[in-house]
């Protein structure tokens, strides 16, 4: 358990890192897209790492009507620590935002 922290805050340091420089390179706000960044990547990884849902029952569908079965399909998730290192970089990402906003009003 410590080791899958570990890794998950080491992968979120280096997302940190990675569109922190790509907002210096392409010059956008670090603040306001870094959340949704976050987002985007965690529903990524989240969608090719998991297996059994609607893709999955897409492709098999011609399989199964060929061979006359039917099988049961069950939603398996199988994330690691780098989709935990994304969603605390989409979290602490968040907090940022909501700080950086609320200094507006």
């Amino acid at each position: 358990m410590k080791v899958t922290v570990l890794f998950s805050t080491i992968s979120g340091i280096i997302i940190w890192l990675l569109v922190w420089t790509s907002s210096l390179i392409f010059n956008f706000s670090f603040e306001d897209w870094a959340f949704f960044i976050g987002i985007g990547l965690s529903a990524l990884l989240l969608f090719f790492n998991s297996s059994g849902g609607l893709h999955t029952r897409m492709t098999n569908f011609g399989t199964d009507i060929q061979h006359g079965r039917q099988q049961e399909v069950v939603w398996k998730l199988d994330v690691g620590v780098i989709f935990y290192g994304s969603l605390l970089f989409t979290a602490v990402s968040l907090v940022i935002m909501v700080i950086s906003y609320r200094s507006y009003f």
